[in-house]
């Protein structure tokens, strides 16, 4: 949201500045794929964040909406939690660099999991980037990847439900739809 907020407070210079010159801190030249030196264009960053949070004009789930919808419960950390696995899972209240919000739509199970990197440096510790769910099983959920940063869930497997996210970036988002399959 610090983010967006700066993103709103960018824009075009004004009559006495130069063509082409924007007023846009320097960090923020380097907010996405490439440095764009002539026009960052962040309000379109900005709309294409929103649009990417909240479904618009596309299939994807609206995540903005699921945070106050009554039909979606917020999951505590008897359900979910950031976790390690060593030989066993355990639960990783010391790392305050991945945080996440899980909700749960009560109806049909579907949980809308939305995980960022809050430091400065990517997740390269082997064993701490897991968001794991105590009770859920894999079998039961399938994964679909929204938007952001995707996890790698080819090298390691687990029965229950988890999503591991070594080599996520900094200061950067992962959105997922967890689809309730019963099966």
């Amino acid at each position: 949201m610090r983010a967006l907020n700066f993103t709103m407070m960018c824009g075009n210079g004004g009559g006495s500045a130069q063509v082409g010159t924007y007023r846009c801190p320097p960090l923020l030249l380097n907010w996405g794929p490439s440095v764009e030196t002539t026009n960052p264009d962040m309000i379109g960053r900005l709309h294409n964040v929103v649009r990417m949070l909240t479904g618009k004009n596309t299939s994807n789930p609206d995540f903005m909406s699921a945070l106050i919808d009554e039909d979606y419960a917020v999951l505590d950390t008897n359900e979910v939690q950031n976790s390690i696995y060593t030989t066993v899972w355990q639960h990783a209240t010391w790392n305050v660099d991945h945080n996440f919000i899980a909700l749960e739509e009560t109806e049909s199970e579907d949980v809308l999991l939305l995980v960022v990197n809050d430091s400065s440096s990517p997740f390269e510790e082997e064993m701490e980037n897991y968001i794991y769910f105590p009770n859920r099983y894999e079998t039961v959920y399938s994964k679909h990847h929204i938007a952001g940063f995707e996890c790698d869930s080819s090298s390691r497997s687990y029965p229950e439900l988890n999503l591991y996210y070594l080599g996520m970036p900094a200061y950067s988002a992962s959105l997922y739809l967890l689809e309730y399959t019963g099966i």
